[in-house]
This record gives C-alpha cells, structure tokens and sequence, in this order.
C-alpha cells in the first residue's frame, strides 16, 4: 500500500468541503440491489468518502451486466457483492464494505439495512421497487432512515429528463419515472446518469443540504 489511511482520505477528498467530508466519514449507506444502479451508486459513493456501504445482492455477473454494470469481464460468473467489493476496493481500498449474497425482502430488509443512515433502492423490478417503499413508509423502525429509490431510466431520451424528486418524509426518488425497460432497452448512458442523480441525493442527505 503506497499510503496510509489518514494519506489517502486526505488525497481522496482534498476537492470537497471539509465539513461534508467530515460527515461523509461517519455515514452508513446501504445498497439494496448492485446492478446498474447500485453498482454505480456504490462506485460513487466510494469516490466521496463514505464511511462504509452495505450492499446487498443474490446474483452472479453474466455477460449482459456489463452494458451498464461497474464489473468487467472477469468478473462474470463472480457472485454480484464479491466482485463489486474488489473493484470498490481499487478505488477506495480503505472504505468499509459489509456484503450479503441474499435475496431482500420486507421480512429482511430492517435487518440488513439496520445500521445504514441512508439506503438506495437499486431493484429492476416494479414489485421489489414497491415493496422497500411500502415497508419503509409502514415500519416504525425506519423512521430516522432516508430512501433513495429510482423509477424510469431506459431508452435513449434526453439526459434532462432524468430528475430527483421528494416522493414522501424522507424518500427521494430518480428517474424520468416513466420509461420501462422492458419497452425501451436499457443502457449505461441513462442508467449512469439516474446513478448519478441516486449518488448525489445520498450525498445531499448525509450533508445536512435536503431540497425544500
């Protein structure tokens, strides 16, 4: 290792703010999902200084991830979370990764997630989409937590239609929400960009700097 710990945060952040540094040193962020969402958010995050990240996926990378997914070739046939780790590591060899290989759902979703301040909704699906919403806004347990979830990132529309908006107390939401993938193909040039959106929320949370 050619620095240290100290060294390296020091480099990493020496173009932020010093107090959203400091903040982003102290703050837990779960990753429900690591494919072209939160292999990206993860990325990002790892880039600020996040303190730690849990992320959370059952699948393995196969060839079609990587249109859109932080893995490489390989990385195929490596379960989702190990080799999301390793490359997480490459960039940021002193941030804290906390991986499960488990499917989420409500019954689970607390426990996973129990120690993150922020978690990002990365699911492909509607149903999944829906039921972290759901129980989020039901259970009690998630009441000092924020959800960044994202609904609408296929095609090729313009860019400026991707935007992050409050959905309810505490759940923020990315995407054109509308566009389907099943519809409209889905590539990295949108799902980098909701990524982005889904990233700079979390960040925005975590530094006190909330939209109206």
């Amino acid at each position: 290792m050619l620095f240290d710990k100290e060294q390296f945060f020091k480099g990493l952040t020496e173009k932020n703010e010093p107090s959203v540094t400091d903040k982003l040193r102290k703050a837990v962020v779960g990753i429900a999902g690591c494919g072209g969402l939160g292999s990206n958010v993860a990325g990002a995050l790892a880039r600020v200084g996040v303190k730690k990240l849990i992320i959370v996926d059952p699948d393995e990378v196969v060839l079609s991830n990587l249109n859109r997914q932080f893995f490489f070739i390989d990385d195929i046939g490596k379960f989702k979370v190990d080799a999301l780790c390793d490359n997480l590591k490459r960039i940021n060899p002193f941030v804290e990764i906390e991986k499960k290989w488990l499917k989420i759902n409500k019954d689970n979703l607390f426990e996973l997630f129990k120690e993150a301040d922020v978690i990002v909704e990365a699911f492909d699906e509607a149903v999944e989409k829906s039921m972290i919403i759901d129980s989020f806004l039901e259970k009690d347990e998630f009441k000092e937590k924020y959800l960044v979830c994202a609904s609408g990132v296929a095609g090729v529309e313009s860019s400026n239609t991707i935007q992050t908006k409050k959905f309810a107390d505490r759940v923020f939401i990315s995407g054109d929400f509308c566009s389907q993938s099943c519809e409209k193909g889905v590539m990295a040039n949108r799902v980098l960009i909701a990524a982005a959106h889904q990233a700079n929320m979390v960040v925005r949370i975590i530094a006190g700097e909330l939209d109206p």
